[in-house]
């Protein structure tokens, strides 16, 4: 910590360019506020790239400030239990590069947007393994984005509504439960594609209640069974699948074909 301390202050107020802290608390924890300070003190001096891995065992939050930074063009954030990220305000206009893993999030109620909001510039964004971010309500509207990652391979709720809107997408990488509605999907120039959809514990349980019940009744007409059939689908991914149609490479897991 003293060393730390003593290279910041020999520099002054010299430009950073990057900035890179690792740390995991163990049976030694650290100050979180002094911690702080350091990345507060980077971040007054222009730092363009931010790389922040920390798993503390002290109840903190992130410096708000990460998210109102004017210089910043590459920002990669991997806290597992804490501190938490809570944010008023998003501004962020030089920023290229977002990398969220393992994140979390102080509130559930931070929705995607307003996380989006403030990034005007950004082109590769990275959201894994979010634990605590369940947002009902998921929108990425960012005409820049050219490059899309989104994994939640352990999550077994399902959103109520998820949209894309990236005309100038290439690439996409997403995982995760079937979302109940998808309102709008446009992908526009997409390349490659690494879809990994899954049904919830809840969907299925309610795919076989449904599917007990409509065997048994055999005195039905095919028509009208064709009819309760497609009354009786659960979950729909055909119109998230028909967004991707203007892919040139895809890749689909045994569960989005299942």
């Amino acid at each position: 910590m003293d060393f730390v301390d003593r290279v910041l202050a020999l520099q002054g107020d010299s430009p950073i360019h990057k900035f890179s802290l690792k740390i995991e608390d163990g049976n030694d924890p650290v100050d979180p506020n002094h911690i702080f300070s350091w990345i507060l003190n980077v971040l007054q001096r222009g730092v363009l790239d931010l790389d922040l891995c920390m798993d503390l065992i002290k109840d903190c939050q992130f410096p708000a400030e990460i998210f109102m930074s004017e210089t910043l063009v590459r920002l990669r954030l991997n806290n597992g239990y804490g501190p938490t990220i809570d944010f008023e305000d998003v501004n962020l206009p030089k920023l290229k590069s977002l990398h969220m893993d393992s994140a979390h999030l102080e509130k559930s109620g931070i929705g995607l947007s307003k996380l989006l909001s403030g990034c005007h510039m950004l082109e590769d964004l990275v959201l894994d393994e979010i634990s605590t971010c369940l947002w009902d309500f998921s929108s990425v509207y960012v005409t820049t984005l050219k490059k899309l990652t989104y994994g939640w391979g352990g999550r077994d709720e399902n959103t109520k509504s998820v949209s894309f809107d990236t005309l100038n997408l290439v690439y996409l990488e997403y995982v995760d439960t079937i979302a109940n509605k998808y309102p709008k999907v446009n992908f526009g120039t997409l390349v490659e594609a690494r879809i990994n959809l899954r049904i919830s514990d809840d969907q299925i349980w309610d795919v076989r209640i449904k599917a007990e019940a409509s065997s048994s009744d055999h005195s039905e007409s095919d028509e009208e069974n064709d009819m309760d059939e497609e009354e009786n689908t659960v979950v729909n991914a055909t119109v998230f699948i028909m967004g991707l149609s203007n892919v040139k490479i895809l890749y689909l897991s045994a569960n989005t074909l299942e």
